[in-house]
């Protein structure tokens, strides 16, 4: 129920934190993984424990894809957790997330941007502004 709050909070235009940096998003709701090239997200769905991350890319400004979920530190509803920041179901998700991009949208790149606003307009911020 934490996470359905979260995501109606993004889609009613409330303000969201972003980091465009990988490994270094700490609490913003919006996290780029690295390659930064290949535009995927997660979305940090922080509590209750064991926390959810949600995985995709944006379509365009405050339109997120969401393809593939995982709990974050600990087994939850039979899927296995995502593990430290090195461990290899991170780059499971992230192909998994480009596969099912390009097969949805085959003629289509996710959106790229250089700051927080390209992304998510007038709500959001980096945390790199604060």
């Amino acid at each position: 129920m934490r996470l359905q709050a979260d995501l109606e909070a993004f889609v009613k235009g409330e303000t969201v934190s972003l980091c465009l940096e990988p490994y270094s998003a700490g609490k913003a709701f919006f996290g780029r993984l690295s390659d930064v090239s290949d535009e995927v997200w997660d979305i940090r769905s922080r509590s209750p424990k064991p926390g959810l991350r949600l995985f995709g890319s944006f379509a365009a400004p405050n339109q997120f894809v969401a393809f593939t979920w995982r709990p974050r530190s600990k087994p939850w509803n039979g899927r296995q957790p995502m593990g430290d920041r090195y461990d290899q179901e991170w780059e499971k998700m992230k192909a998994e997330c480009l596969s099912q991009w390009n097969a949805l949208f085959p003629r289509h790149k996710p959106m790229h941007g250089e700051d927080a606003d390209d992304y998510v307009t007038e709500t959001g911020f980096s945390l790199g502004d604060i």
